[in-house]
């Protein structure tokens, strides 16, 4: 199975894969989720920052009420965003599976 890295770097020998292979593959549909998968990660890391910045502020006993109070939302808010990412790359894996490989340039067409 390719990597989505190995993906995105060579979607043009990808596409004569998949058009060599006469496969019907929407790969234009997996780079897709390959972008979403990333901004869900980043949108994750930017709430576990802030979440650590909160949690730094209650240890030094400012606001610790409200603080606690947001670190709960920001926790909430990446236990959400972590599901969805599980679930995105359950679909990203299932769609992996039928990526075909680089066809070596001394094998022959059809």
């Amino acid at each position: 199975m390719l990597s989505l890295k190995y993906i995105r770097e060579n979607i043009p020998s990808i596409k004569k894969a998949i058009e060599s292979k006469n496969i019907d593959f929407d790969l234009d549909h997996l780079i897709k989720l390959d972008l979403k998968r990333r901004n869900l990660i980043q949108d994750v890391e930017k709430l576990k920052s802030e979440r650590n910045i909160i949690n730094k502020k209650v240890s030094s006993k400012e606001n610790v009420t409200e603080n606690i109070k947001a670190m709960r939302g920001l926790s909430k808010g990446i236990k959400l965003l972590d599901v969805n990412l599980n679930n995105l790359m359950k679909d990203i894996n299932d769609t992996l599976l039928y990526v075909p490989n680089i066809i070596h340039s001394s094998v022959p067409i059809g």
